[in-house]
């Protein structure tokens, strides 16, 4: 292999090379979540062309090592993800869980890029 990327799982099998596919980036997203609230929730709607959710994917990575829950910090903090659903052409990111009925649900507050990609 002289270029691309191979992951291989904790038995050492290969697990993804992208010797085997093409992957294309759709966009990419800065979504700032920091200010978010109940009362105010951040929530975003990007309109993606050519996004489909067979073949697609939307990854949100937060920007900053201080939105990293570490393994030993309480899991009751506010370093939470956003609630994603995404359809053709587009995809919904919100601070909380569209079922949540309370503040007690964990809401964002870091900022997080999101990328949209499509595998062929």
């Amino acid at each position: 292999m002289s270029y691309g990327l191979r992951t291989w799982n904790e038995v050492g099998a290969l697990s993804l090379d992208t010797n085997t596919f093409t992957y294309q980036v759709l966009g990419s997203w800065v979504l700032d979540f920091s200010a978010s609230t109940w009362a105010s929730p951040a929530n975003f709607t990007l309109s993606i062309p050519g996004y489909d959710p067979s073949n697609c994917a939307l990854i949100l990575l937060p920007t900053r090592a201080s939105d990293v829950p570490g393994p030993s910090e309480n899991p009751s903090n506010a370093k939470a993800y956003p609630f994603v659903t995404t359809s053709a052409g587009q995809a919904s990111i919100k601070a909380f869980n569209p079922s949540a009925s309370s503040p007690v649900t964990l809401s964002p507050k870091g900022i997080f890029r999101a990328m949209a990609v499509k595998y062929r």
